[in-house]
């Protein structure tokens, strides 16, 4: 078996040579000898012996972290899609099989509510260049998606994926203005409640928001207004904080937005045709992010795809004469 050693309620971390040592002395030799494997995913143990766990995909993660240790060229995970698909085929209709991804398209994808692929899945691979594919159990003839090192050419890959539960913090400060460490000292905050942002929606002078688990909003609120109200703290009384629950992020994410600059435009344009309101905004270099209302989230899903990623079926125009002498 593999060390491991217990990490914060996520499971436990690999550790890194130890697995590899195992890994080279116990599996290498057998592969050696043309014998096949069989190693179980998602347990571990400690370096005093205890037996734990690898926390959520564990046996996802189990595959990456022994593939990386035996250095292998590549690894495959079954599940039961086709691969990792433009949409979640539960809630969209006519979702199309992307070929290709890049390790950091994947882990956004993840992060934003993909379940295909744990971002955590990907970090023992990606430090080493190994391609993983996604390919389905019940049709292992399909070719599935490689997930692997950005090249130079773009994939043109574009996918959207909804992130539900959220909420809208704002930190508004005339002390924020020409202080780069005050938005630091919020995210520092956020992480002491036990949160990491979802997404940066804005950020300005005196102005900050970021999205969060909904859960987590209020404990990091009250974080935030009691060190507002610290002993020492300048001007408290320009600071303000603001939540807002109730909201999703629709993520848009891959090469084939980030290359387009009309991208966000039409993604806003396609919400506003169905009446959904967008909240706010946030993008990066993998995509763009759009918070909607919650209960807005999966029209919103099924009209972004409809129009930004959707193929568009050509209308034909049949001659009706040649049509019927054919039938005759």
């Amino acid at each position: 078996g593999h060390l491991s050693e217990l990490a914060h309620g996520n499971g436990a971390d690999p550790l890194t040579e130890e697995t590899r040592a195992n890994a080279q002395a116990i599996i290498s030799p057998l592969i050696e000898q043309r014998v096949v494997p069989v190693v179980a995913g998602f347990i571990g143990r400690t370096t005093t012996g205890y037996i734990t766990t690898l926390g959520r995909n564990g046996s996802d993660y189990s595959a990456t972290v022994i593939g990386a240790a035996l250095d292998c060229t590549g690894v495959s995970i079954y599940t039961d899609v086709d691969g990792v698909l433009t949409a979640d085929p539960r809630l969209v209709m006519n979702v199309r099989l992307l070929t290709r991804l890049s390790y950091a398209e994947a882990a956004r994808l993840s992060w934003f509510g993909a379940k295909v692929l744990h971002p955590r899945t990907l970090i023992p691979i990606a430090h080493r260049n190994i391609p993983v594919r996604v390919r389905n159990t019940f049709r292992p003839g399909n070719r599935g998606t490689i997930v692997g090192p950005e090249d130079n050419q773009k994939s043109g890959s574009a996918a959207i994926s909804v992130r539900r539960h959220l909420a809208l913090i704002t930190v508004e400060s005339t002390d924020l203005f020409g202080v780069p460490e005050s938005a630091g000292q919020v995210f520092a905050l956020a992480a002491r409640a036990g949160a990491a942002p979802v997404a940066i929606c804005s950020s300005s002078g005196h102005h900050l928001s970021f999205v969060v688990e909904e859960q987590a909003a209020e404990s990091i609120v009250t974080l935030l207004q009691q060190e507002m109200a610290a002993p020492g703290m300048p001007h408290p009384q320009t600071w303000r904080v603001r939540s807002r629950s109730g909201l999703a992020a629709c993520a848009c994410i891959g090469s084939g937005f980030t290359v387009d600059p009309m991208s966000p435009a039409r993604a806003i344009t396609a919400l506003a045709r169905e009446r959904i309101p967008v909240v706010t905004q946030g993008a990066s270099e993998l995509g763009i992010t759009l918070i909607v209302d919650d209960t807005d989230s999966e029209r919103a899903l099924r009209c972004l795809h409809r129009d930004l990623i959707a193929p568009v079926i050509p209308l034909v125009r049949h001659n009706v004469e040649e049509k019927r002498r054919e039938a005759l």
